[in-house]
């Protein structure tokens, strides 16, 4: 039986890879790799606000919510502002839509 776990898994190596095959993975480097790696190690947490807390390299983790407070986005590093705790949160939430439209 598959858990939902296990969907969930798929859903982001599909989202992922349909980033990179979109010409963004250039753009964003390896902060792609850094968000997936952080989906699978369950480090993304949605709030019931709807914001997320995505834990990084520092002990507390990073508030997402339109804007992220980590070095990368603060300093405008990022590009479009999109660092790995940002694109990790969006690709939960669509990863999130997906297993509600297939329920």
């Amino acid at each position: 039986m598959v858990t939902q776990k296990q969907v969930a898994l798929e859903l982001i190596g599909k989202h992922i890879t349909e980033y990179r095959t979109l010409d963004v993975h250039d753009r964003y480097g390896d902060r792609l790799a850094k968000a997936q790696s952080l989906l699978e190690s369950d480090a993304v947490q949605r709030q019931n606000d709807g914001s997320y807390l995505v834990q990084g390299s520092r002990a507390e983790p990073y508030m997402v919510n339109g804007s992220c407070e980590c070095v990368d986005y603060q300093r405008g590093h990022a590009p479009s502002g999109w660092c790995k705790h940002r694109l990790a949160a969006k690709t939960y939430q669509v990863v999130l839509n997906d297993l509600r439209s297939m329920q």
